[in-house]
């Protein structure tokens, strides 16, 4: 558990920041497959145990909170996804409930 409140500011840095790591863990496991890195791999399994960590938060996660995270974080989305299933509103309500229980779920 976390020490010390954090600001929604500092929430949503932290999460960019796993998430910026998350997507080049994916492209480079991506990598290592196409040229043929073999499982047992130093690196490779560290790239794979990145992943493993924040998939399983995004599971445990309900799965509106999941949904928005992903499209908002984890996953290449284009600008303004979230108005083709939230309005504005419910969108900003939702994410800060997603970002919350997320953090949550890594037991921070």
């Amino acid at each position: 558990m976390l020490t010390k409140t954090w600001s929604d500011k500092e929430k949503i840095t932290f999460i960019t920041f796993l998430a910026k790591g998350y997507m080049n863990s994916m492209r480079r496991v991506h990598l290592y497959r196409i040229f043929g890195v073999q499982e047992g791999h130093m690196q490779y399994e560290g790239e794979l145990g990145s992943l493993y960590l924040v998939d399983s938060a995004l599971r445990l996660c309900s799965s509106t909170s999941e949904f928005i995270l992903r499209n908002e974080f984890f996953g290449y989305s284009k600008p303004n996804w979230y108005r083709d299933y939230y309005s504005k509103s419910s969108f900003y309500r939702l994410k800060k409930q997603a970002i919350d229980e997320f953090i949550d779920c890594l037991n921070l």
